[in-house]
């Protein structure tokens, strides 16, 4: 696995896992709203590379 392999694995993960931390604190709200408040975060605060790299991820089923 080369270096730059390594680093975009380690990037997806980190993207992974900030989705997840994002989902636990909406979780406690009404389902629908808690999906509004997921996709509003990262549309909001999420660079427009993260959201490129996390919504590719999640359409080749890696995510």
């Amino acid at each position: 696995m080369s270096h730059d392999e390594e680093h975009i694995m380690s990037t997806s993960e980190k993207l992974v896992r900030m989705a997840n931390q994002i989902a636990d604190f909406f979780h406690s709200k009404p389902r629908e709203e808690g999906i509004a408040g997921v996709a509003e975060h990262i549309n909001k605060f999420w660079e427009p590379r993260m959201r490129r790299q996390f919504f590719e991820m999640l359409d080749d089923g890696s995510g």
